[in-house]
């Protein structure tokens, strides 16, 4: 039971930092006032280029929280099963 409520509590923080960053991407492009801009994607964040009269008028970046914390749960885990596996020798 510990186990399905916490796997459910992970869940639940992933989808709603899935749910800011993807907020956040669209408020942004939503400022920008029918100006281009041009998206680099990266693993854990996008960096968005504003262009105003062909120059880089200013740049953002958007932090992907939810592949954050995908990585330190897993290094957290990866952790314990190491600890586990060097207290069973």
């Amino acid at each position: 039971m510990k186990n399905l409520i916490s796997v459910i509590l992970l869940s639940i923080i992933y989808l709603s930092l899935c749910w800011i960053v993807d907020f956040q991407i669209d408020t942004l492009i939503l400022d920008s006032s029918g100006r281009y801009y041009n998206i680099e994607n990266s693993i854990f964040y996008d960096k968005i280029i504003f262009y105003n009269d062909n120059k880089i008028d200013y740049t953002n970046h958007v932090i992907k929280y939810d592949r954050i914390l995908v990585v330190l749960i897993s290094l957290v885990v990866l952790v314990r099963v190491l600890k586990f596996k060097s207290k069973v020798k």
